[in-house]
């Protein structure tokens, strides 16, 4: 069998996105998108560098929604994607300032809200990509384990680096807003493994405890002063340190 390879980040070139297909329901328009690759039309599909995933998917209608902290293992590749996802909803608007009919159907005033492709999240500074895992009759998200064997949803990993082929698909147009749907083609996890140390302390009930320490020299100094001359106790009243700053010194 022959693989298609996906396009990497540094090549893609936003101009040659192409606007192919409108399709128009009552609830919503479709507005789907190819890339035009040295003049033919191809699916447009990138692959995201190795991100640490945290969360388990959640169920939404017919499919899931797994949130995917934009965190990963190479820090440089990471801002990388970042950096597309934000260029990408850049492109995806201006080219919606040049195609008002997409809004027919919906637009009540002049202004449309956007909805980023990176959603904010309090657990994640960078923000979380959230992955639509989808099985429809004519299409499906292939989910796999180190990128070899298949697995359900439900036994997605949830601690585990996870890499993902993933697809400009369409622009959505409803009530809400718009945005672009970026649909998983395949997500391969890798579980994270974790090293565990079984140790345990050691007895230390022989040990001096420091505070006994303190509190010995402090009763030794009283018992020294009530031994001593009148005049030794005027000395030694004068030369002697503060209680507090010898419990503070003591206990450094």
């Amino acid at each position: 069998m022959n693989f298609k390879t996906p396009f990497r980040l540094d090549e893609i070139k936003f101009e040659n996105i192409r606007y192919t297909e409108i399709k128009n329901m009552s609830d919503k328009t479709i507005i789907y998108i190819k890339y035009e690759n040295k003049g033919k039309l191809c699916n447009f599909v990138f692959q995201s560098p190795s991100l640490i995933n945290e969360n388990e998917p959640e169920q939404s209608n017919n499919s899931y929604n797994l949130d995917i902290y934009l965190k990963g293992i190479n820090q440089n590749k990471t801002n990388l994607f970042i950096g597309f996802l934000n260029n990408l909803d850049r492109t995806i608007i201006n080219d919606a300032k040049n195609n008002s009919q997409w809004f027919d159907n919906f637009i009540v005033n002049d202004n449309m809200t956007f909805h980023k492709t990176i959603r904010d999240s309090d657990d994640c500074k960078n923000g979380v990509f959230r992955a639509k895992i989808v099985k429809t009759h004519d299409f499906e998200t292939i989910l796999q384990i180190n990128n070899k064997e298949r697995i359900n949803v439900n036994k997605i990993p949830k601690t585990s680096d996870v890499k993902m082929i993933l697809e400009v698909y369409a622009i959505w147009v409803n009530h809400n807003g718009f945005g672009v749907f970026i649909r998983p083609v395949l997500m391969s996890f890798k579980p994270t493994k974790r090293i565990t140390y079984n140790y345990k302390l050691l007895d230390d009930s022989d040990d001096i405890e420091e505070d006994d320490v303190i509190n010995t020299e402090i009763s030794n100094l009283f018992i020294k002063n009530e031994n001593v001359s009148n005049n030794d106790n005027i000395t030694s009243a004068l030369e002697m340190p503060d209680l507090n700053e010898l419990s503070a010194t003591s206990s450094e």
